[in-house]
């Protein structure tokens, strides 16, 4: 799994790789994580776990005004994306109910198809 984080503190799980962005950037662990956040400035971890707190399925995370270092700041929001990684599961098995679902409905349409033709011809 490899997540990206844009310019707005967005950050996206994807099953693959996505293709490269100027203004995305993209990690697979807290430490590329770690070496991005190198190069941010303390007030953006700041925003980002922000963005996380309070919001659903984080409702019990708390909005911070800063961290106590660097360290402590990545690893909390590493913790913080795992959890996109369920909400990115779940829609993976509802999609496979979905999917199974749709083999069975196409014989339905088709009877449906069959007295709608039914009834244009009384009409005609």
């Amino acid at each position: 799994m490899t997540f990206t984080i844009d310019t707005d503190n967005n950050i996206a799980a994807h099953a693959e790789v996505p293709a490269a962005s100027e203004n995305i950037q993209s990690f697979a662990s807290e430490k590329e994580l770690a070496k991005l956040a190198a190069e941010w400035p303390g007030s953006r971890l700041v925003e980002v776990w922000n963005s996380f707190a309070g919001v659903a399925p984080f409702t019990e995370l708390k909005p911070v005004k800063k961290f106590t270092n660097r360290k402590a700041a990545v690893a909390r929001i590493w913790a913080a994306v795992q959890r996109l990684l369920q909400k990115v599961a779940q829609p993976a098995s509802d999609v496979a109910l979905t999917e199974s679902k749709a083999k069975k409905s196409p014989a339905k349409p088709a009877k449906r198809a069959t007295a709608q033709k039914g009834a244009k011809g009384g009409s005609e």
